[in-house]
């Protein structure tokens, strides 16, 4: 093919222009020819210098010269990008080509040195981006994008690795030492690969790669063009291949079996100690099926009446894939008229609940109970000198089936009940900023296993609980809340 040419002029007609548009007493001699310029860039592309065209080449494109440059736009160059449209200035040879993931693989277009190469990038929108190029007569080869590319995660095992170049690689130069895989000091075997257009080089690793692995990709200088350039630099693409598949999940089946008189028609709460499954209510005589992933369990119940005692408030179970495992909480319950009389035991409702800036409880800070808050505590003889306790909390905004609860053993010390958490157990769930009250108003008590003791005094039917809390969350500042430390009070009054 003939290189396209420039309009001709007669000498002439030049030496006539020239003169023309000469300042009076300036010679031709004299004058500057301009030299055209890279106007700003809105984006960076990559241009190779030249070289002659294939047959091959001019085969796929017949309108490329005899001379051509290789130009290619890295991933994300034009995030949005579509089309990018290229033009020679000097001969007026265009060429248009997609745009993928806002980058380009090479293209071949008519150039040689000194030519101007104006590019125009359009988005989905149809917005457009421009820059201009000049065709130079030596530019290194450069790394345009790598499959899979830089700081890649859930990379597939039998991944093919890619590497496209900017412009053809020297064959020769295609070395086990040029490009290499590896997995920390380990090389991976495999097969390395020089495609027809030379452009593009793949690595076939002779076996899948290790699940959950960081593997490192090594291109170096040892890459030449067909010149004998070598690459603009060494570059090092990490990727991390995909995990394995998570074990399908089992299934456990509750039941609860509850024997005696009257019984609390409420049910009971049941839940895994790890918060896996928010708490769930459950019959006194029913069957629950739930799915966990596979693994062991806690699973508690909770919400059992004061006539009531229940054989192993708290089984580990263990759950395999695709298996089925059951528990069977047992319930017995006595006549409320028959127990025994307990000084210390029985069914207690809050009175209120204060807080206060410190152990002489002064200074109060706030009454949860004059906010809305309904309280309940249950106390049962677990043997002598020691009670099974149970704290349940309700929001009079959302009624009995949104409780709070609390469970822990407490030992009786003369006439001073010490009763120590040993687990919390909560069935309340708000969204923040979604619901108000206690938790999500302008204070809120958060309590912790590891507050430490809190000291119980009865008188009569009164019960004082007080103790110090680690978290009194309230509003420090006008909208600004925090957590401060602080001492609570809790009264009682006995109701059976």
């Amino acid at each position: 093919m003939t290189r396209a040419t420039r309009p001709a002029f007669s000498f002439l007609s030049l030496v006539a222009l020239t003169i023309s548009c000469a300042d009076p007493g300036t010679s031709v001699a004299d004058r500057e020819v301009p030299v055209p310029k890279e106007l700003p860039m809105e984006f960076e592309a990559i241009v190779s210098d030249p070289m002659s065209t294939s047959l091959m080449q001019i085969a796929a494109e017949p309108s490329l010269s005899a001379g051509v440059v290789y130009l290619s736009l890295r991933p994300q160059t034009i995030p949005s990008g579509r089309t990018l449209h290229v033009r020679n200035l000097g001969t007026g040879a265009e060429r248009a080509a997609s745009l993928l993931d806002g980058g380009l693989d090479p293209i071949a277009v008519s150039a040689s040195v000194g030519d101007t190469l104006s590019l125009v990038a359009t988005d989905s929108v149809g917005a457009t981006k421009a820059t201009t190029l000049i065709v130079t007569s030596r530019r290194p080869p450069r790394v345009v994008r790598t499959i899979p590319q830089r700081r890649k995660v859930d990379v597939p095992v039998n991944a093919r690795i890619t590497i496209v170049f900017s412009e053809p690689i020297a064959p020769a130069a295609l070395t086990a030492d040029a490009i290499r895989l590896q997995h920390g000091d380990t090389l991976v075997a495999g097969d390395l690969q020089l495609q027809p257009d030379q452009l593009t080089v793949a690595f076939t690793p002779s076996a899948d790669l290790a699940l959950s692995t960081e593997y490192q990709l090594f291109i170096t200088q040892l890459i030449v063009d067909s010149q004998g350039e070598a690459l603009d630099s060494a570059m090092t693409v990490e990727f991390r291949t995909i995990d394995p598949p998570a074990p399908p999940p089992g299934s456990l089946l509750i039941s609860t079996v509850t024997a005696g008189t009257d019984r609390d028609p409420d049910g009971y709460f049941v839940g895994p100690n790890d918060y896996t499954l928010a708490p769930k209510r459950m019959g006194l005589n029913a069957s629950l099926s739930i799915s966990l992933p596979a693994g062991r369990y806690d699973i508690w119940l909770a919400d059992v009446d004061a006539n009531c005692s229940v054989g192993n408030d708290l089984v580990t179970v263990s759950v395999q894939p695709g298996e089925l495992a059951s528990i069977v909480f047992s319930v017995s319950c006595t006549s409320r008229s028959e127990q025994a009389a307990d000084a210390q035991g029985g069914v207690f409702e809050a009175v209120r609940w204060e807080f206060f800036r410190d152990s002489a409880f002064a200074d109060r800070y706030t009454d949860l109970v004059e906010d809305g808050v309904a309280g309940t505590l249950m106390l049962r003889s677990a043997g002598e000198g020691t009670y099974r306790w149970q704290w349940r909390t309700t929001y009079r905004w959302w009624g009995p089936d949104v409780p709070e609860l609390k469970g822990g053993i407490a030992t009786l010390e003369s006439t001073t009940l010490m009763a120590s958490w040993n687990r919390s157990l909560t069935a309340f769930e708000c969204d923040l900023g979604d619901c108000g009250g206690p938790l999500h108003g302008p204070y809120a008590h958060v309590p912790s296993p590891e507050m430490g003791k809190y000291a119980a005094v009865r008188n009569g039917d009164q019960l004082t609980i007080s103790g110090p809390t680690d978290c009194f969350f309230t509003e420090i500042e006008y909208g600004l809340y925090g957590c401060r430390p602080a001492w609570t009070r809790l009264t009682l009054r006995r109701v059976r």
